[in-house]
């Protein structure tokens, strides 16, 4: 019937039979994987043999029972496992409970198939994070750490050393592996861990090693068997991926120190040559020093187990494994036994088992492993929700080719535990820890101090000369030579001139770039230039208009009032364009990346780049040209009323001539500090600061010289011919005096 119908063999019922003897047997499937591997001779069988014959010793535990081991090898096929399975519960003896499978794909399998048979399963090797649905898998338990929990201790240590950027590289012919990355990536993301490439092969891995190292992977997590590992790692060997700066984190590989197996043209040093920083997290083994909840020591099962296999290195290499076991073997007793005691005032026993649990035995059995909590020679055992115990996890590191315990890890819930091994710590390659990509440095440059003081200085020494023609402007405003020159509006060029240089001590300060320093530094220089060239087209345009007036034979006053009109109609329309960038698009703060001069530093593996801080609005473009335009505009007006008053001869009246001068002055320097300021991005701060600076100080000096020097030469002839009046007055009147004195004494 099993054979004609497959199918139904999930529902087929097993007729319960009394066996002779007051001892029944409770049969146990445990499924092994291989009975020889390669070099690998199974070690577990022995192991759960040993471990029922000690259940079986014990006094107090299943009284009236014994368990009988009944095995099959899977082949970690799928396919074998199925059949075993066939024929196993389609047949004698009942099965009241399965132990295994070690590999994954195998437990699957079991899982999704024992449930309809009522049968609990309780593995000792397999850690797929797909076992931990409970939907599929009901009656599944593992007394091994799920790949979940290898997963936060590989997280963990990834957040220990601030790795946030790792690359992933896995065997995807695996579907466990698949699920492994899936659930990896998961928990990374939970805490920022960025996966920079998701790196995948199907049998050739040859050609992800070599984007690894395009890639320049720093930090990669790497999800294969040992047979890839040493394709794997021979291939960087030859293509030269490895040193200090490179960390593998790998499975826990079922084969004990996989690299010394010689690997085509790689020999086991060969490989180790990738080993700088390589890291397992691996099943971690608390041994009882004393006798555990089952009367046993470590004594006892080295005694026992080590007896006949001293010289089984496979067997030695495995014992990991060998140790789940008897945590499964005693899991299965103590809740067998536990049932036992839940059925005593039933009127019937574990030996009415069935297939259907009719007697709702499973029921009980599945109870009784969840409380499951005993203390064993190699570890306590207990159940979460998930049907996983909690155990610890070993942190290893390859060092000088021998793995080497550094720490270990714990989670209970969402609290994790990351410990250290102070007689066994971390070794990196060259002392330092890697980092997770090369570190990129920013380094805001700023105007060299010297500069920026030797810039302030001189600008200082301008403002100080606007000051000092300031007084004498002022002192010496009713001199008719100072008057005529009208000394109100050299008052404003002055005052622009002072505006003008502080614009030098606000445009140095470029490491503490803010709103209002970025507007102050427009607003300065827009002031300054509109106070200064407004005035100074005031002027002309006076002389201008007076002397036109008198060819046509009119008399024209203009007052000073007239030309502060003027002034402030320029400035006010500057100021109005200001106001007017500064409502819809400010100029802003911005941190500009020079990558051109970047500067690799090798030995600390990072890359520092200079960061220039500047001001920038959307709008710079347009109101930039809408604000040169006009002074452009102004400046040439300004040069044709210099040049249609260049023939009037009252020098102390007439700038034109100065004026010109400044008018030209300007328009050269703009045309070497308009390119330099539109440029200046690419610059050093320190030149785009000393040029822009230089151009304003030189401009503005100039200015003042070419307009007030003329002015205090007048002033000082000025002078010199009135003192030179008042000391022949003062002879005529000594000797008007001299002569009056004659004339009495002659009288």
């Amino acid at each position: 019937m099993c054979v004609r119908k497959p199918l139904t063999f999930l529902l087929v019922l097993q007729v319960q039979t009394t066996l002779c003897g007051p001892v029944k047997d409770l049969n146990i499937l445990a499924l092994f994987p291989y009975k020889k591997y390669s070099d690998w001779e199974d070690p577990f069988l022995p192991g759960a043999q040993l471990f029922v014959d000690n259940v079986n010793k014990h006094p107090n535990i299943l009284p009236g029972y014994r368990l009988k081991l009944e095995w099959n090898y899977t082949q970690c096929d799928p396919g074998e496992t199925v059949k075993i399975l066939v024929s196993r519960f389609c047949g004698d003896p009942k099965i009241i409970m399965v132990l295994g499978g070690f590999c994954s794909s195998v437990s699957k399998v079991v899982g999704l198939s024992v449930h309809l048979w009522n049968v609990i399963q309780i593995s000792y090797g397999s850690t797929s994070v797909a076992l931990s649905n409970k939907d599929k898998f009901p009656n599944f338990y593992r007394v091994v750490t799920s790949d979940t929990t290898y997963n936060f201790a590989r997280v963990a240590l990834m957040k220990y050393f601030k790795w946030n950027k790792v690359i992933t590289l896995y065997d995807r012919t695996d579907d466990d592996f698949r699920l492994l990355i899936d659930d990896l990536e998961a928990v990374m993301d939970d805490v920022g861990i960025d996966v920079l490439e998701n790196l995948v092969f199907d049998d050739d891995p040859t050609k992800n090693v070599h984007q690894l190292k395009k890639l320049d992977a720093r930090i990669i997590v790497g999800v294969f068997n040992d047979v890839k590992a040493r394709e794997i790692f021979c291939t960087a060997f030859k293509i030269k991926f490895f040193g200090p700066k490179i960390v593998w984190i790998l499975p826990n590989f079922s084969k004990w120190l996989w690299w010394n197996n010689v690997y085509k043209s790689c020999a086991p040093d060969d490989i180790r040559v990738d080993f700088s920083n390589y890291f397992e997290v691996a099943p971690r083994v608390n041994f009882l020093p004393s006798r555990d909840d089952n009367g046993y020591t470590l004594e006892d099962f080295w005694v026992a187990y080590m007896k006949d296999n001293d010289n089984d290195n496979n067997r030695y290499m495995n014992l990991v494994w060998v140790f789940n076991i008897y945590k499964a073997i005693w899991t299965m007793a103590r809740a067998l036994n536990a049932t036992i005691g839940d059925l005593r005032n039933k009127g019937y026993g574990l030996d009415a088992f069935s297939y259907t649990d009719s007697y709702n035995i499973s029921k009980l059995i599945k109870h009784n492993v969840e409380k499951t909590n005993f203390s064993s020679i190699f570890g306590r055992v207990s159940f979460h929700s998930r049907g996983e115990t909690r155990n610890m996890l070993n942190i290893l590191q390859v060092q000088d080719g021998k793995m080497v315990n550094v720490g270990w890890y714990e989670r209970h819930g969402t609290v994790e535990t990351l410990t250290w091994n102070e007689s066994g710590p971390v070794v990196w390659a060259n002392g330092v820890v890697p980092k997770d990509s090369v570190t990129e440095d920013f380094i805001t440059e700023t105007v060299s101090p010297a500069l920026y003081i030797s810039m302030c200085v001189f600008a200082t020494l301008g403002i100080l000369l606007a000051i000092g023609l300031l007084v004498l402007n002022l002192k010496f405003k009713h001199l008719k030579v100072i008057k005529r020159s009208s000394p109100n509006i050299n008052n404003i060029i002055l005052v622009g001139c002072i505006v003008a240089y502080s614009f030098v001590f606000v445009h140095g300060i470029t490491n503490r770039e803010s709103v209002v320093i970025c507007q102050l530094k427009s607003y300065l220089l827009v002031i300054g230039f509109s106070l200064v060239f407004g005035a100074l087209f005031a002027k002309t345009w006076r002389v201008y208009a007076i002397f036109l007036a008198s060819r046509k034979l009119r008399k024209r006053v203009l007052k000073d009032r007239d030309l502060y009109i003027k002034i402030g109609m320029f400035t006010s329309l500057n100021l109005f364009i200001m106001v007017v960038w500064s409502v819809i698009g400010p100029s802003r703060p911005k941190a500009i990346l020079m990558h051109s001069r970047n500067v690799e530093d090798v030995v600390n593996d990072r890359i520092l780049i200079p960061v220039k801080m500047t001001c920038e609005s959307k709008y710079d473009t347009y109101f930039h040209i809408i604000l040169l335009a006009i002074q452009a505009m102004f400046l040439m007006i300004g040069l044709f009323l210099a040049f249609s008053t260049r023939r009037v001869n009252i020098t102390v009246m007439n700038d034109s001539k100065p004026i010109a001068l400044c008018i030209y002055i300007v328009i050269l320097l703009s045309i070497v500090g308009l390119p330099v300021s539109l440029i200046q991005n690419d610059n050093n701060p320190n030149v785009s600061f000393s040029v822009i600076s230089i151009l304003i100080i030189a401009g503005t000096t100039s200015t003042q010289c070419n307009i007030f020097f003329p002015k205090i030469d007048a002033l000082h002839k000025f002078l010199r011919s009135e003192e030179s009046e008042s000391k022949s007055s003062q002879k005529t009147t000594a000797i008007s005096q001299v002569g009056i004195s004659t004339d009495s004494i002659q009288n």
